[in-house]
């Protein structure tokens, strides 16, 4: 049998729960919307402001690894890639 791909992208949930952690949402179809909007204004704005900053160092972190694994050239052109090949002496784009 075929695998079938989640719409997280990945075959299984596991390694999307592992990355996202307590940012992961699972969606209940027996509750209203209006419910859903009630449980949301119930959140105080700082509580989302700081919850939406520690998401985006997950997100920065993760599209690293990425470029890491994907595009190693890119990764050590920019960010701490440069950092280490200035520190090892061998970066050539001076």
């Amino acid at each position: 049998m075929k695998y079938q791909q989640r719409i997280t992208g990945h075959r299984s949930v596991h390694n999307f729960i592992l990355r996202y952690g307590s940012f992961t949402a699972f969606i209940d179809y027996a509750e209203a919307f209006e419910d859903l909007l009630a449980r949301f204004r119930q959140v105080k704005s700082e509580d989302f402001k700081q919850a939406r900053q520690a998401l985006q160092k997950i997100e920065t972190r993760l599209k690293g690894l990425y470029r890491f694994r994907h595009h190693p050239d890119e990764y050590y052109r920019g960010g701490l890639g440069s950092s280490y090949l200035i520190a090892s002496g061998r970066y050539t784009g001076y």
